[in-house]
């Protein structure tokens, strides 16, 4: 087996062994925890992925380091803002995603 085919085995295993926040188009609400993302490749790009709270069940929520929403998410969470309004738009290809807002976590 030579090293694609190894690499490509890793990626599924990885994305099987993680349930990954599928966003509905339009807005929507992820809150986020304040943990470091980690890296993947994928597909030959580099990933962030964050895990992520979809009603009580840790998810987790994969974006490209080029990306614009990636420093979006940063910047909200510097300013401990975990509860991040999406707007995801396009389809396919043409996907974007926006923060739209961010606040704190009500305890």
């Amino acid at each position: 087996m030579n090293w694609m085919q190894e690499e490509l085995e890793k990626i599924e295993k990885e994305k099987s062994e993680k349930e990954f926040l599928k966003l509905q188009k339009g807005e929507n609400t992820v809150e986020f925890f304040i943990d470091p993302p980690t890296e993947v490749m994928y597909y030959g790009r580099k990933q962030k992925i964050f895990r992520v709270n979809d009603q009580g069940k840790k998810m987790y929520f994969g974006v490209s380091v080029k990306n614009p929403i990636y420093k979006q998410i940063i910047l909200n969470l510097m300013e401990g803002k975990t509860v991040l309004r999406i707007l995801k738009s396009g389809e396919k290809e043409n996907t974007r995603f926006e923060v739209i807002s961010g606040e704190k976590k009500k305890e």
